[in-house]
Formats: structure tokens, C-alpha cells, sequence
């Protein structure tokens, strides 16, 4: 899979080169959960993976290629939702939207790592079997933390993000 990836992205690359628009261009590689245990993915340190509320099943890593616009490299520990895409997308554009759904555009700390505004909340899940919220560097957890798991379990936990 990483063999076959790299070959297709080398292509985009290569094709962005040729015609001149490599150094406008973002490229954003991203993913929406942690990692599956069954097919061999570990999310260590973070404990939990994909479909569950724990930290491992729901942080991860992104990487941003913009020459034009990030112009050192760096770690941005920034709280990020996938509902930020949007208006960051549209940011990039040069875009601004007015109060559009849950979204925070964060492409200037991306850029320069000042945020104009800071996101320090968000939801992670919304259902019956369980849910989640963050505030800051706290996580509470309502029902079950593996959505794999059927019932309705009304355990009710709150962690400090960086124990789970």
C-alpha cells in the first residue's frame, strides 16, 4: 500500500512540476482516526484505535506541503476537528466565510503557528452507545469508549487528555 501510494503521489508531484504549479500548490495528507490493532496498526503511546473515543482512536497526524505558504517546517500541537477543514480549505483560498456550521479556519497557525483564534473544544461522538467532549486538556466520556461494542453502558469518565 505504501509502495503504491508513494508511486501515485510521486506522479501528482511530478505532473505539478512539469507544468509550473509544484510551489502554488497544498498538499494535505491527513486521516479521520487512529489506527486498526486488527490489521496490525499501533497508536502507542495513545491508548485505544480506530472506533474507539479514546485518544489513540481519534488523534492523529497530518502533514502539510505548501512551499509557497509555510516557510519553516515544525510541529503545530494544534486542536484540530475534521469540521475545521472547511473553513481552512476555504482559507487557503483566500476565502472568509461567515459563521459557517462548527468550523474554525486555522490555516494562519498552520502557516505561521500564532492562532487567530484557538479552538479548545469539540465533540467527538454524538450516539447511543457513547460520547465524547473535549474542554482544554480534559476529556469526559459518556457510555461505551469502543463503538464496536453493543449497550448501553452509562459509565460516565473524565480524563486529563494527555493520561489516555
Amino acid at each position: 500500500m505504501l509502495t503504491a501510494m508513494d508511486f501515485a503521489i510521486g506522479r501528482v508531484v511530478d505532473f505539478l512540476k512539469f507544468t509550473g504549479k509544484y510551489e502554488d500548490t497544498v498538499i494535505i495528507f491527513t486521516s479521520d482516526n487512529g489506527g486498526t490493532a486488527q490489521f496490525g496498526a499501533s497508536n502507542r503511546p495513545l491508548r485505544g484505535e480506530k472506533d474507539t473515543l479514546w485518544e489513540g482512536g481519534t488523534k492523529t497526524t497530518t502533514i502539510i506541503h505548501a512551499p509557497q505558504f509555510i516557510k519553516t517546517n515544525g510541529v503545530r500541537p494544534l486542536l484540530f476537528h475534521v469540521v475545521d477543514w472547511h473553513a481552512t480549505l476555504l482559507g487557503i483560498g483566500g476565502m472568509q466565510i461567515q459563521a459557517y456550521g462548527d468550523g474554525i479556519n486555522q490555516w494562519d497557525y498552520i502557516v505561521s503557528g500564532t492562532p487567530r483564534v484557538k479552538r479548545f473544544q469539540f465533540i467527538y461522538n454524538i450516539d447511543d452507545h457513547g460520547s465524547a467532549i473535549r474542554d482544554g486538556d480534559f476529556k469526559l466520556i459518556y457510555g461505551n469508549t469502543d463503538r464496536r461494542i453493543r449497550g448501553q453502558e452509562r459509565k460516565v469518565r473524565l480524563y486529563r487528555v494527555s493520561g489516555i
